[in-house]
């Protein structure tokens, strides 16, 4: 059984991120060295459609969702998650993408929240996303493939935690 992780606990870990000096590279550290395949999927090829704006974005969303689970005590007890897993959560998660059947972009992450039991941090990454701003270096098209890749490591997370 999954332990939900809080409003709370995401906001503390934004926070701990943006106010402490060395709290990224350390918290990027403790996942490259806790979870490889996970860090391996953010930085692999596949992402290369992003621009270099938005796989810095891709990373920082990436790393608050690591404190989080840190936050919340989950990061010990998980196994190593593999790249198998990686691959079929995020095939899943094009394929809902693709039934989806929403005219605009948070319309069509409705499917998504009714598929995920982590609702506070898919609707942190949805926020993130749509925050004001962001259209002055974020295209539609890297908005959905970095909402894709953090619906996948949520889910993924989610089948360790």
């Amino acid at each position: 059984m999954s332990k939900l992780i809080t409003e709370q606990q995401i906001e503390r870990a934004v926070d701990w991120l943006e106010t402490n000096d060395d709290s990224f590279e350390n918290t990027l550290a403790q996942l490259k060295e806790n979870q490889p395949m996970v860090l391996a999927y953010i930085l692999s090829e596949h992402t290369h459609v992003l621009t270099k704006p938005e796989r810095e974005y891709l990373l920082f969303l990436t790393i608050s969702i690591w404190k989080s689970l840190e936050l919340a005590e989950k990061i010990e007890e998980m196994e190593e998650i593999d790249e198998d897993i990686i691959g079929e959560i995020e095939e899943a998660q094009w394929e809902l993408w693709s039934e989806s059947r929403g005219k605009d972009f948070s319309s069509k992450l409705d499917i998504f929240f009714e598929e995920t039991t982590q609702e506070e941090l898919l609707a942190f990454v949805e926020d993130a996303l749509e925050e004001e701003g962001n259209e002055d270096w974020l295209t539609p098209e890297g908005r959905e493939a970095i909402f894709i890749f953090m619906a996948t490591l949520i889910n993924v997370f989610d089948r360790f935690i």
